[in-house]
């Protein structure tokens, strides 16, 4: 607990190496934060993003999908349902989680690392109490304890993020199969562990205790030197009951004397606690409120008029004799259904410095100001309305042209997908515990989900009829590579010069500079200004032989990848919808409108993309026979049409000319090397 910010701490335990895959769980989800403040810490770090968040989404869903880093994140269900104002914007699985006892609250980091030069593994995992969005990395007082899992950790720790791994997959809403938590838990199951690694003391996310069962647990081997330990406890949120007594467990069971509570103040020093449940605390033994010591707030950076909001989650046992202190952060509030119902994580931690957090209130500081209009406990803010709603899990896959869905286990219910208007876009489809996929025409709904992926669902339950309320759901949308996004178009030079091997940085730096020049046209660009030279040669393809370079090129590079089996990055060229994809390219190639349209060109490049097709490796791969239809019908009118003139055009003429030029064009010819005594 500093002020340093999350997304620093993050920054320094990746420390250059590469990330291959990650999970995320949070109570609250903010989309758009992940994207653009949270996946860019995930990748390259070479990459200059743009301060423009338009330009900036596109440079992280071009490298996001470049990296092949796989990403999920699990969240509360019913909170993002009540409270979600953005989708995302780019591929990668979020989850909805429906905890029916409680709320799931758990605040975890999984990121699986390699290290670029041993190529060695490691897991960072972290627990705390920060949520997924701007203030919980940014701008709160929070806590996170980081461990770093390789075979120098406890087997018995190595087992917990097992189990938590699994309790997740359980979770999830799509059952989509190229996933983060698959990498991880293959890494996490071929670890052995070390005998003689110090015990790590982890509340787990599938663990099933309650806190103070967790800590009953562990009290042996932690707090059991001596009685007369002083507990701290810092908690934005509190059972806030004139009658509550949750605190005299602590005093009856873990040799606690005394409890110092921290009071939570606003900007304007207003304390946010019920007034009665302020003065039950007072008149409490054992227990009293107090507020932060005076050398904590320069390292919390709330000295002066900075105000920061406290959500950090602290359980703080620390005894002055025995000069021993142990902490307990995490994501566990001060209440009944944070430590006994709710999702939660944390970690209990020796401690090096033995220092009180906090000062007690002495008897003569009275608080005379009470903040009336108080943000709920977590467990508390989802009505009787949110809760009742169906769970309900549905993504569709731009690849397959698949409409995917689930619900909880033991429902049948039967949903309407409505558009803006209201009107119904899929019709009674019918959704149990099992996958159905649904069997109407989808053109509709991709038409909806490219204004976001919030849709509004209407239905009722197929057992009782009951019909529920209308309410938003976050559809996933998976294969974002095929997904027809508003871009700008490239020239037939500039995609073509990236088949032929443009780099990464430079090919990035091209399709940037293409979507700002499209702003700026558009009056959209604010102060953004176009760069004055391209990235690529204007002479390049002044002769036919540099086509047929690009291709073999490109054709090396989709075989690297298909070795690799980097799928998705293969796809993304063969059939996918981005703007140097090879769909796009022969889009390009038959627009006779475009400046300096030149047949010969087209019928070039569209016998180029059917050979490439043709390939025995690539002919399988999902969508390539359509995209191979669609060149044989351009082939087709560029041969029967009057744009490709011959000296000698007659029916006859022309039509054994493209036999013959097509027969050794497809001809595959083999290279010997003669002997040295061959003459």
């Amino acid at each position: 607990m500093d002020k340093y910010v999350i997304s620093e701490q993050l920054s320094n335990y990746i420390n250059n190496r590469k990330v291959l895959a990650g999970a995320f769980t949070t109570f609250t989800f903010e989309p758009d934060f992940f994207e653009l403040d949270v996946i860019p810490l995930l990748l390259s770090s070479g990459i200059p993003y743009s301060s423009d968040d338009r330009v900036k989404t596109f440079q992280v869903r071009e490298a996001l999908r470049e990296s092949g880093i796989a990403l999920e994140v699990f969240y509360d269900l019913p909170v993002f349902r009540k409270s979600a104002e953005t989708s995302p914007s780019m591929e990668y699985l979020c989850h909805g989680v429906k905890h029916n006892n409680g709320v799931f609250h758990a605040k975890n980091n999984y990121i699986l690392v390699k290290d670029k030069e041993t190529d060695d593994l490691s897991l960072l995992f972290s627990a705390g109490s920060n949520n997924l969005s701007r203030t919980g990395w940014w701008e709160n007082i929070e806590v996170q304890h980081w461990e770093e899992v390789n075979n120098q950790q406890p087997m018995v720790f190595i087992q917990q993020l097992i189990a938590d791994i699994d309790y997740l997959i359980g979770k999830r809403s799509s059952l989509n199969k190229q996933l983060a938590l698959d990498a991880i838990k293959k890494y996490l199951n071929q670890l052995t562990g070390s005998k003689e690694a110090n015990s790590v003391y982890y509340f787990s996310l599938s663990g099933g205790n309650s806190f103070n069962g967790f800590l009953d647990e562990i009290k042996h081997q932690t707090l059991a030197t001596k009685d007369d330990w002083t507990l701290e406890i810092i908690s934005p949120f509190f059972a806030d009951n004139n009658k509550n007594q949750l605190h005299t467990d602590f005093l009856k069971n873990f040799g606690v004397s005394e409890i110092v509570m921290l009071l939570p103040r606003d900007q304007e020093n207003i304390a946010l606690c019920e007034q009665e449940y302020y003065e039950h605390i007072n008149k409490s033994d054992g227990i009293k409120w107090g507020k932060w010591n005076p050398k904590i707030t320069n390292s919390l950076g709330v000295s002066g008029d900075l105000f920061r909001h406290i959500h950090a989650k602290i359980f703080h046992f620390y005894n002055t004799h025995t000069r021993k202190a142990w902490v307990f952060v995490g994501s566990v509030n001060f209440s009944y259904k944070a430590m006994n119902d709710n999702v939660e994580t944390g970690f209990f931690v020796r401690l090096d410095n033995v220092e009180a957090l906090l000062k007690p209130y002495s008897d003569d500081e009275q608080i005379e100001r009470f903040q009336t209009a108080l943000e709920h406990e977590p467990s508390d803010s989802i009505d009787e309305g949110q809760a009742a709603l169906p769970e309900l899990h549905i993504s569709y896959d731009w690849v397959n042209k698949k409409l995917l869905g689930h619900t909880a286990e033991g429902s049948s219910i039967e949903v309407n997908i409505n558009s803006t208007e209201g009107a119904i876009i899929v019709k009674s489809w019918v959704l149990t515990e099992h996958e159905n996929t649904y069997e109407n025409d989808t053109k509709q709904l991709e038409v909806l989900l490219s204004q976001g992926s919030l849709i509004n669902i209407t239905g009722h339950n197929v057992e009782t009829q009951e019909p529920f309320l209308e309410h938003k759901i976050l559809l996933q949308q998976i294969g974002w590579s095929h997904k027809a996004i508003d871009l700008p178009s490239l020239t037939l030079e500039q995609i073509l010069s990236i088949y032929a091997g443009m780099s990464t940085e430079r090919r990035l730096m091209l399709l940037i500079n293409t979507q700002v020049k499209e702003l700026v046209l558009k009056q959209m660009g604010g102060e953004m200004s176009v760069g004055e030279t391209e990235v690529f040669s204007e002479q390049f393809f002044c002769e036919y032989a540099e086509i047929f370079l690009a291709f073999r090129t490109l054709k090396t590079r989709l075989l690297t990848s298909l070795e690799n089996k980097e799928f998705v990055q293969m796809d993304y060229y063969l059939t996918g919808a981005g703007m140097d994809s090879l769909p796009q390219l022969t889009k390009r190639s038959g627009e006779h409108d475009m400046d300096g349209f030149n047949s010969v060109t087209s019928y070039l490049l569209l016998l180029s993309a059917k050979d490439l097709y043709d390939d025995k490796r690539f002919r399988e791969r999902v969508n390539v026979a359509a995209e191979r239809e669609i060149i044989e019908e351009k082939i087709v009118q560029l041969k029967t049409g009057n744009s490709i003139k011959l000296e000698d055009d007659s029916p006859s003429k022309r039509k054994a000319f493209f036999s013959w030029f097509e027969s050794q064009f497809f001809k595959q010819y083999e290279s010997k090397v003669m002997d040295e005594g061959s003459k």
